[in-house]
């Protein structure tokens, strides 16, 4: 793992935008760091009014990667550098770069550091005929990958496209942090992976605020706040940014 920390950047109400292809004659990097776009169903625990104090869970969240496929054919070992084959029937969840989009297994955080396989089609023709290596390192989230770097060749994988329902689920949830002047501030967590930068609920007219799609009602009581869910958008989505390290060489 290059030298520094991951830092994990919470983009609320994210376009759901799809990335243009590498253009022809464009060297795309064979490293780079991105963000993985994230659809969510109704939030849980905010039915009624909930009054919560600092620390504690303020509701939680079902998320869904927003770009999903089936690996169709096994792709094999990765001997430079190792990485373990995929398996065909994998289910890829699709990690946001600047050039485009590559598609990664998820993976078992419980394993700790684990190393894998993330792809690319590049001509958008059905088959992966570019790939990486990536380093889950125990960030907390499945959904995870921090950097995919060792961009080469891929043996024309062919893959299908799912639906976000198709996609596995896993959990987030909004812990309460406390009150900066009046606004309050929450701090999400995607699984036990905690961002880094807290997140708060922008005051609107009529004393209500906006955070993440919903629309709230939010009173101190004490240090604690009273919390009441006045909406919700039905098309929420989230942007977890990962920056922070530095990504390795062109000869890794």
């Amino acid at each position: 793992m290059p030298p520094g920390r991951l830092l994990l950047l919470l983009a609320l109400t994210a376009p759901l935008a799809v990335a243009a292809p590498a253009q022809a004659g464009k060297k795309v990097p064979s490293a780079e760091q991105g963000s993985v776009p994230l659809v969510l169903d109704a939030p849980v625990g905010l039915e009624t009014p909930v009054t919560i104090q600092p620390g504690q869970i303020a509701w939680r969240e079902t998320l869904r990667p927003e770009r999903n496929v089936r690996l169709l054919d096994a792709a094999p070992e990765r001997k430079r550098p190792g990485a373990p084959a995929v398996p065909a029937g994998a289910v890829l969840f699709g990690y946001r770069l600047g050039s485009g989009v590559a598609y990664c297994p998820s993976v078992d955080q419980m394993r700790g550091s684990v190393t894998t396989q993330c792809f690319r089609d590049f001509n958008r023709d059905g088959k992966f005929e570019g790939g990486y290596v990536t380093d889950y390192q125990g960030e907390g989230s499945r959904y995870l990958t921090g950097f995919v770097h060792a961009l080469g060749p891929a043996p024309n994988l062919r893959y299908e496209r799912l639906t976000i329902a198709e996609a596995v689920p896993t959990g987030g949830h909004f812990v309460f942090v406390g009150f900066r002047g009046q606004v309050a501030q929450f701090r999400f967590a995607l699984e036990e992976a905690k961002m880094d930068i807290l997140s708060p609920c922008q005051p609107i007219a009529g004393g209500a605020c906006t955070l993440n799609g919903l629309t709230l009602r939010i009173e101190p009581a004490g240090a604690a706040a009273r919390i009441s869910l006045l909406t919700a958008s039905p098309n929420r989505q989230i942007q977890i940014n990962m920056t922070g390290l530095s990504l390795p060489g062109p000869g890794s």
